[in-house]
């Protein structure tokens, strides 16, 4: 108990107590703390449940991978100096499933360290790498743990510094610490899989770089087992360590000698398939030969099969053999179109699976799940998406867009949100902190509502190449022109459901939300972020997304009201500290909101992204479609001379009449920046822009 826990009047000066009945050091417990609150990312965990059920491998498959992974993972340095190991291979073949069996192996032998599944479902954020890591081995080795908390201490800021720095200070300087104090941790392996995931191909070359340096110069009780498919910048990073003594490399390829495995994975899922319905049958179900016909289409890709198991399950019918026979029947006609036009290409035959799934979409309701998925197409591939975001922004009742997923099960994930909260906290002065408004809105949004994915990134690939997906690609001129006519649609109906009076909306504006939440403030907040995001996309993605759209179609952006979608976006960033993310054009960028105006640029890390032809060329596209027009044409020349390098820059109107708000962009190719601003206070604006530049030009 604590040591004066029943004491009074005292009067204490000087000296230094420590409380050893709470187990405590002199530093706390909030480094490790904040690791787990702030900086880390638990869904990525081996045993997180935003992975569950999490892919592994069927019982008797891929045994020889397991044993030859688990046997270098236990060696001693003495009989297996290799302490990096990379299984590479392509997409389908298994490989997240094969290190979550490994790893699941090693935690019951007592060698598993710690684990990061990245993902392109939320979990491709390179930055929280090493702080998850830590925050894992820290769980297990209560020695590191402490080491880790002292770093903490030294530097409060480690978690929101560069990768290398973390690296250092989170994951090798605690473990070299605790080698010098003569502290032995046991042998331990982290598991990274999907590496080709992270968002950042700098990132993922310089990972390999930061694990692969660490260990060649030191010896360590850490091995490090990487899962990836074989990506230029991976490849690149890995050639370097290749021949060095240092890094096993293994390949999991595309072969048919995993056909065994792949028909022992089929036959234990239709047994399930069969067990789960209460189903028996006095023939055996598949026939021997069905089977075979499965195990020859899949080529060797354990996706396919799990793909096939998937559409079996979840057809409704009365029994599962009418989906089976939909599936052969499919394949047939593959294999006699194949044998007409020659060879198959790579995936030929999961293609034709999720042709088979797609046209078992009834026609009435095609043209809602192509609108579904086109926009799911549009823009950056995510992997998982807001449900209440989605819905309200196609104009889908909460029914209407759990129908579409319904019928989709096979391909698409549907993750039910939590309760919603219909209060904000009592702490909250709901009159006053629109910045804590916003956090707390933002948070219900998340929480409420669910999510949905694809089950893997090959469905997304099929829909968005026309030579796979023929007539169910969603990334043909048409849909995209059908999808840009709804979106302004959409535009025109969120803004025509407010006024704004001083500053202030003048009416309710979850009234015409088509998904609306039971909270006002909620309600508010997702309506702003709705049509800020459907403003974006119209604006920014014209030449990945629209390209192909006539300057006809084009003219309907003139007459939308930019005046209020610029407000929303001042109600949801009210903080002139704060930055956010956002883009120009496919490019990331960062925002800010002062004074009422959003200013916006582009870094010189993501400079690279940025295509200044490609923008001039919209902007001369905007131009003849009437979506903005100069203005003071003869401005642009004065920041030339002011500014030295390639200085290029545009002031305009965007829109027409109330409905429209002041753009400038300023893009200096040579020094590697670009800037823009929109508002409605155009003097003010340029004087704080002016100010700002000039004083970044002095640094």
């Amino acid at each position: 108990m604590p040591i004066f826990s029943d004491a009074s009047n005292l009067d204490i000066r000087g000296g230094q107590f420590i409380d050893i009945g709470v187990q405590q050091n002199v530093y706390g417990s909030s480094g490790i703390d904040h690791l787990l609150r702030g900086a880390s990312l638990p869904e990525a965990a081996l045993d997180s449940e935003a992975r569950h059920p999490a892919p592994s491998c069927f019982p008797g498959t891929r045994e020889q991978y397991i044993e030859d992974i688990t046997n270098w993972a236990t060696a001693s340095i003495e009989e297996q100096p290799l302490s990096v190991y990379w299984m590479k291979g392509p997409a389908g073949v298994g490989k997240t499933a094969l290190a979550q069996t490994c790893a699941e192996r090693l935690q019951l032998l007592g060698h598993f360290g710690a684990a990061f599944f990245f993902s392109v479902n939320e979990r491709d954020d390179h930055t929280r790498l090493f702080t998850t890591l830590a925050y894992q081995l820290s769980v297990e080795l209560p020695e590191f743990r402490e080491a880790v908390e002292r770093a903490l201490h030294r530097d409060k800021a480690l978690t929101t510094k560069t990768i290398a720095v973390q690296f250092k200070c989170l994951i090798s300087g605690p473990l070299m610490e605790l080698q010098r104090m003569g502290k032995w941790l046991g042998r331990r392996v982290i598991f990274i899989d999907g590496l080709d995931e992270c968002k950042s191909p700098q990132a993922r070359h310089e990972i390999v770089d930061l694990i692969a340096s660490f260990a060649q110069e030191r010896s360590t009780p850490l091995r490090w087992a990487i899962f990836s498919r074989p990506e230029p910048h991976i490849e690149a990073a890995f050639a370097k360590y290749a021949f060095a003594s240092l890094c096993h490399i293994n390949l999991l390829p595309i072969s048919r000698e995993a056909d065994a495995e792949i028909e022992t994975y089929l036959r234990g899922g239709f047994s399930n398939i069969l067990r789960r319905r209460n189903l028996t049958s006095s023939c055996a179900w598949p026939s021997d030969d069905d089977i075979r016909k499965l195990v020859e289409a899949a080529s060797g890709l354990f996706i396919y099969a799990a793909a096939v198991l998937r559409f079996i399950d979840s057809y409704p019918s009365l029994t599962p053999d009418e989906p089976l026979r939909a599936v052969l029947s499919a394949m047939q006609r593959h294999t006699f179109t194949q044998n007409i036009h020659g060879h198959a290409a790579p995936f030929a035959e999961l293609d034709a699976l999720y042709t088979v799934i797609m046209r078992q979409v009834p026609e009435h309701a095609l043209p809602s799940v192509q609108l579904l998925l086109a926009y799911l197409l549009h823009g950056d591939f995510i992997g998982t998406w807001s449900a209440v975001y989605i819905s309200n922004s196609l104009g889908f009742s909460q029914i209407e867009f759990q129908g579409v997923c319904n019928l989709l099960p096979a391909v698409i994930q549907f993750l039910p949100g939590g309760p919603e909260i219909t209060q904000p906290p009592e702490a909250m002065d709901v009159d006053r902190s629109t910045e804590q408004i916003n956090e707390w809105t933002s948070s219900q949004l998340l929480d409420c509502g669910g999510s949905l994915m694809f089950y893997h990134k090959s469905f997304y690939d099929y829909l968005g190449d026309p030579i796979r997906s023929g007539e169910f690609c969603v990334n043909a001129p048409t849909i995209n022109a059908i999808l840009f006519d709804h979106l302004v649609g959409m535009h025109s109906r969120f803004t025509e459901s407010y006024n704004i009076w001083n500053d202030t909306p003048v009416s309710n504006n979850g009234a015409r939300l088509p998904w609306p939440l039971t909270n006002d403030l909620v309600n508010s907040h997702l309506h702003y972020l709705v049509l800020v995001g459907i403003t974006t996309s119209l604006l920014h993605d014209l030449e990945r997304d629209f390209k192909e759209l006539p300057i006809s179609s084009l003219r309907a952006l003139a007459n939308l009201d930019y005046c209020k979608s610029h407000f929303a976006a001042r109600q949801l960033f009210t903080s002139e500290s704060t930055l956010f993310g956002s883009r120009i054009l496919s490019c990331p960028a960062l925002s800010t909101v002062i004074r009422g105006t959003l200013y916006t640029c582009i870094t010189p890390d993501w400079m690279s992204y940025f295509d200044d032809s490609v923008f001039r060329r919209i902007v001369k596209k905007f131009e003849k479609a009437g979506v903005i027009k100069p203005h003071f044409p003869s401005f642009t020349w004065r920041w030339k001379s002011i500014f030295p390098g390639r200085v290029e820059s545009g002031l305009y109107t965007l829109g027409k009449g109330d409905k429209a708000i002041y753009w400038y962009w300023e893009c200096d190719t040579e020094r590697g920046y670009y800037h823009e601003f929109r508002t409605t206070e155009l003097m003010d604006a340029l004087r704080t822009y002016f100010m700002r530049r000039l004083a970044l030009w002095k640094e």
